[in-house]
């Protein structure tokens, strides 16, 4: 029987999926992030009484074994790499909650904080920017096909400055994303993620040439294997992380306006977002990118938009949030998501919601492929 820790990294209500370490492997992150194994625990079916304790973007410890008793007997699988078709059937215990207010719990999020890399700076996310973009102008946002995944660019001559996201299809979900599929990096585009789920930002692990670039991040609990990533962007001597911690002004920026979002109990909605700005040559054209954010939690004033990326892939509708409206022109719609994926997106409310605030055809990239927003 092994004693793990486990990060809540995915969960739909039935099926949850724990990037999980020992404790010996965080003492060994004093040393090095990259000691960290990559393991990962998937329980398909939890029983009904335990679903409401589980939560996206938390810590959980749990006892894993290759037999059963009356205290391990949930079925589970081990992977020992995330995209791994075949797995190990184990035995698990419930997960347990870790108290954040307990030495526990204070010690387990100090061992994975981002600060631990490197302190948050506002000045030096301002420099970066105006360093990388202050003579650029984007004349086309492009909505690229990941699978399911989050992956755009605000473009120059066809050419990225700017990625916003860079994500792929993973897990059950990596059928979905494109094998040939390469991103350009020749021009050292600065690279902002809107929030830390693996299917936003696991595409430069993959590519390890992105670690190279100025990564722009949000503050926020994050596991194992999103920690070993971000130590090996802020180890790259041609690379740097850049951490964004506190709501504050607006960044303006020849391409556009990022917002980095209050603090909320979810990632989806503590992040950071973009109004982007698209050069055409005799008007200007606004899109709004607002990674898996609800659309209420963005300050956009009523501010209509020719371009939209669908929030959360086009996925199952927050309460009572209603997205932005389209300029009187109408404008464009692109929903990125994955051919057949686990989770059913796009789904047949949200597009009904997207109608009734004048979206009138979407695209998806399932269907279309790389999609020109603008």
């Amino acid at each position: 029987m092994t004693a793990v820790y486990g990060f809540l990294e995915e969960y739909d209500g039935s099926r949850a999926i724990f990037n999980t370490v020992t404790q010996t492997e965080i003492q060994s992150t004093e040393n090095a992030a990259s000691a960290l194994e990559d393991s990962w625990v998937e329980f398909s079916e939890l029983p009904l009484l335990w679903r409401p304790y589980l939560d996206e973007g938390r810590w959980y410890r749990f006892d894993i074994s290759n037999d059963s008793d009356h205290e391990v007997n949930l079925q589970a699988n081990l992977r020992h790499s995330l995209d791994a078709e075949q797995s190990e059937s184990i035995w698990a215990s419930h997960p347990e909650r870790i108290d954040y207010r307990t030495t526990e719990g204070k010690w387990l999020i100090s061992k994975f904080s981002l600060t631990n890399l490197r302190t948050p700076n506002f000045y030096e996310i301002e420099e970066a920017v105006d360093e990388s973009l202050r003579s650029k102008v984007a004349d086309s946002l492009i909505c690229y096909n990941v699978g399911q995944g989050s992956y755009a660019a605000l473009c120059s001559k066809g050419e990225p400055v700017l990625y916003f996201d860079f994500g792929r299809g993973f897990g059950r979900n990596a059928k979905t994303y494109p094998t040939n599929f390469k991103p350009r990096l020749k021009n050292n585009p600065l690279i902002v993620l809107s929030h830390w789920h693996m299917d936003h930002w696991l595409l430069g692990d993959k590519f390890p040439q992105s670690q190279e670039m100025v990564w722009i991040v949000p503050l926020q609990k994050i596991g194992p294997m999103a920690f070993k990533f971000a130590s090996k962007v802020n180890a790259n001597k041609n690379g740097k992380l850049l951490i964004w911690s506190k709501s504050l002004a607006p960044l303006g920026t020849p391409i556009g306006d990022f917002y980095k979002l209050p603090s909320h109990n979810h990632r989806n909605q503590s992040g950071i977002v973009l109004i982007a700005k698209i050069h055409h040559h005799n008007h200007t054209s606004v899109a709004l990118l607002p990674g898996d954010a609800a659309y209420n939690r963005i300050p956009h004033q009523g501010r209509r938009f020719d371009g939209l990326i669908a929030t959360h892939h086009g996925g199952k509708w927050y309460p009572k949030d209603i997205p932005p409206t389209p300029n009187k022109h109408g404008g464009v719609l692109a929903i990125s998501l994955g051919k057949n994926n686990s989770h059913g997106h796009p789904a047949h409310n949200t597009l009904h919601k997207y109608q009734q605030s004048k979206w009138t055809s979407p695209k998806t990239t399932d269907c279309f492929g790389d999609i020109r927003v603008l």
